[in-house]
């Protein structure tokens, strides 16, 4: 008797099971859609496009090659209003490549952070496992940058 109660209910499309939706920007736009993957398989799984007003953004992939972080999971960007790098009173954004979130869900190893209307930024890129640092100045804004990750 259960089984053709769900059945009615799956046919129904009333219930709604998604696994967590890791954000992520899928159309390049600088503004982050999600992924909603169906638990059910009777179900479709919905991608929520952001269609919002946009500020300005940047995104940080890191790249490398050898070694056991290539996709420089932890690495640190700490973004400042251009000219003020190290400042506190001009930090605009903190943001650390990660990639696992809740329960079987993962994203790209991206790291995402609005701006606001800032053009131009500083940003102070701390890698992982003391691995060292590195300062890039006046970077225009609303972009992807792919910063080279020390691996060895």
């Amino acid at each position: 008797m259960l089984f053709r109660s769900w059945d009615k209910v799956a046919k129904d499309g009333k219930v709604m099971y998604f696994a967590p939706g890791p954000p992520a920007d899928f159309d390049e736009d600088g503004r982050l859609d999600m992924f909603l993957g169906n638990w059910w398989v009777e179900a479709s799984s919905l991608l929520l496009k952001n269609e919002t007003p946009s500020g300005r953004w940047l995104q940080f992939r890191a790249t490398g090659s050898g070694g056991d972080n290539r996709m420089g999971v932890g690495t640190v960007f700490r973004v400042y209003s251009e000219g003020q790098l190290g400042d506190a009173k001009a930090l605009l954004r903190h943001a650390e490549i990660s990639t696992g979130y809740g329960y079987v869900s993962n994203h790209s190893a991206i790291a995402h952070v609005g701006v606001g209307t800032a053009e131009r930024v500083d940003i102070e890129v701390i890698r992982p496992h003391g691995k060292g640092r590195f300062e890039l100045k006046s970077v225009k804004t609303s972009q992807r940058l792919s910063v080279p990750q020390m691996t060895k």
